[in-house]
């Protein structure tokens, strides 16, 4: 059977990362009855024996970890394919990928892992919600670097797209062609990304001097990610919405799903927009409107950031914040005509 650092952690008492630490020989010269505990249990059961042959593995290959909420989103997807190829065309690094669904479990099992698989640098789009097991890959010396989130407190380097103002000008392109009652479908608020796109959505209202009806503003609280019954529940109001935003691409195919169901035309009958291009929006009849965040460049970005922070540690942590756009097709009319 194999042994792991989560075993050696158990039996002596203490968390992954401390195992890890004391195992690296990052903790103080110090000695400590933890320290001591920890050897002596890693001793026993021949770990040491195992991490010596692992390290000398692991100078041949060169890994990086990857911890993605789903590789199925096409956002998610195409940023990923974009941190593998400059990973290994570029750099020579191997990616460790992990996905989790936005569960925290997952998210702790995934840091345990890449730390026990000693990793070079960690790319991670998490949670959020408790990030006390990110702080521990800092704590341990791993490189690490956020993107779609930014951690209030946490001393990462971290890429994000300007969340809010994005969503601000797709509702004040609607407003600007006649669109007061506006519906949008937000996926699991608590998300970092969703609150800013929220926000986005109140303060073009707001600016507008239209009443806010929190009828017309769902809060999803699972993780299925579609917009399919909450689309049908807009569409089924005494006085529905004129436009719906979706936060989401996978939100947004749900919403079109329940149009088409309900015999709906976009945009005679009701008006679209989603944050987040993919690549059937532009072929869609009509072609979709949507806010567009630059994958490409949000990979490019992460993987430089990375880089530089494992070969020069000591810089300065970056926060960089990408800018969005409105594309703009046919999928939202002008009720001003």
């Amino acid at each position: 059977m194999k042994v792991t650092l989560k075993d050696i952690a158990k039996l002596a008492g203490v968390s992954v990362p401390t195992a890890s630490r004391i195992l690296s020989g990052k903790t103080s010269g110090r000695r400590s009855s933890k320290r001591d505990k920890v050897f002596k249990v890693a001793e026993e059961l021949g770990y040491l024996r195992s991490i010596s042959h692992k390290k000398s593995a692991a100078k041949k290959i060169k890994k990086i970890g990857l911890i993605l909420p789903r590789i199925g989103d096409p956002f998610f997807g195409k940023i990923g394919q974009v941190i593998s190829q400059l990973l290994l065309q570029q750099f020579d690094y191997q990616m460790v990928l992990y996905t989790t669904e936005n569960r925290l479990s997952l998210e702790k099992k995934a840091v345990e892992l890449l730390m026990d698989q000693d990793v070079k640098g960690i790319i991670a789009a998490p949670d959020g919600k408790k990030p006390e097991h990110l702080e521990e890959i800092i704590k341990f010396g791993i490189p690490l670097v956020l993107f779609d989130i930014q951690i209030d407190g946490l001393d990462s380097d971290s890429i994000v797209v300007d969340n809010e103002y994005g969503t601000y000008t797709a509702i004040k392109y609607l407003i600007d062609n006649g669109h007061q009652r506006i519906g949008i479908i937000i996926n699991l608020e608590y998300l970092y990304t969703m609150g800013d796109r929220l926000r986005g959505y109140r303060r073009a209202l707001e600016e507008a001097g239209f009443p806010i009806d929190e009828s017309l503003i769902i809060k999803k609280h699972d993780r299925t990610d579609r917009g399919y019954i909450e689309t049908k529940y807009l569409l089924s109001l005494k006085n529905k919405p004129t436009a719906i935003f979706t936060a989401n691409n996978l939100v947004t195919l749900g919403a079109l799903e329940a149009i088409h169901e309900e015999k709906l035309r976009i945009p005679e009958d009701i008006s679209l927009i989603g944050f987040d291009d993919f690549v059937l929006a532009p072929h869609l009849n009509p072609p979709l409107t949507v806010v567009s965040q630059p994958e490409e460049n949000i990979g490019r970005m992460v993987v430089r950031t990375l880089i530089e922070r494992i070969n020069n540690p000591s810089l300065a942590k970056k926060k960089i914040v990408l800018k969005t756009n409105l594309i703009i097709r046919n999928s939202a009319k002008n009720l001003l005509i």
